[in-house]
């Protein structure tokens, strides 16, 4: 009887997935600190102290991690703002019809910056600011894996059953973490290694961000090294990994810079990139 229970509990506790996985979180919102002027780490470190949630961590990087732990729980309202779903003959994303119910990614990030210029007068402001900062981390990082930008209808490739270097997979998972792993990266171990990856042009909108993952979510993730779709049943290995290796690379990169730009401007008080216009879509 105790092990059927034990059965019971382990089927209906939720796993808790990391978008990019918990290293790649880790490595992006490290990247960014790194990158951080001295007032600003300040700023960040102020906000996460003055938190009067006891139990709530102080550092920034392990607080990255803790809106994938807190959407399965205290937090469960915040699931849907990890992804955005695009409509499948999509040429654009248009918020007004791929978050129709403003609730998705893009919303997630916006709200997140707006609360961190606000006043926090009372402790639940003060607590609001504080777990805004941890997702504002986090809420980057997922938009920088390709397939929190993709498709409904196979869950973002979680539907997407594969073989990957003959293990059982699905095709979400390998872009969370399997990359990753085949790669070798490690937090903090790679973070000299990352460092040292050029980006010769740094892109300021966030709708641009979101919309060169959702290119490589079409290009990469979801076809194979030879261009053909991917479906279930397929059989990824190193020609995969060869092939979208540099794209999770310059992807955790370019997230962890992007992201110390934009918490540079926000300590500042500079005004927001705006993405979440009027008439519900973005221009181009």
């Amino acid at each position: 009887m105790a092990k059927m229970f034990l059965l019971l509990v382990l089927l209906l506790t939720p796993l808790v997935s990391y978008g990019f996985g918990k290293t790649g979180h880790q490595l992006i919102c490290a990247l960014a600190w790194q990158q951080l002027s001295a007032d600003t780490r300040q700023w960040a470190t102020d906000i996460l102290n003055a938190n009067p949630d006891k139990g709530a961590s102080k550092d920034f990087i392990a607080g990255c991690l803790w809106p994938d732990e807190s959407k399965y729980g205290s937090h469960r309202s915040t699931y849907e703002q990890h992804f955005i779903n695009i409509e499948p003959q999509a040429t654009k994303i248009l918020l007004s019809r791929d978050c129709l119910a403003l609730d998705c990614l893009p919303v997630g990030i916006q709200r997140n910056m707006v609360y961190l210029q606000q006043t926090a007068g009372g402790k639940r402001e003060q607590q609001r600011q504080a777990e805004a900062l941890m997702f504002l981390g986090h809420y980057i990082g997922d938009l920088h894996q390709p397939l929190h930008v993709s498709h409904a209808q196979d869950w973002g490739g979680n539907r997407i059953r594969v073989q990957w270097f003959g293990e059982s997979s699905n095709l979400h998972a390998i872009w969370d973490s399997g990359l990753l792993e085949k790669a070798g990266l490690s937090y903090p171990g790679s973070l000299s290694y990352l460092q040292k990856i050029r980006i010769n042009e740094l892109s300021t909108s966030p709708h641009a961000w979101m919309t060169d993952a959702w290119q490589l979510a079409l290009n990469n993730a979801y076809r194979s090294s030879q261009g053909e779709p991917i479906k279930s049943g397929d059989k990824l290995a190193d020609d995969y990994f060869q092939a979208n290796k540099p794209v999770i690379m310059l992807q955790i990169a370019l997230a962890g810079q992007r992201l110390a730009w934009l918490l540079n401007q926000l300590a500042a008080g500079k005004p927001l990139p705006v993405l979440m216009p009027e008439n519900g879509s973005q221009t181009e």
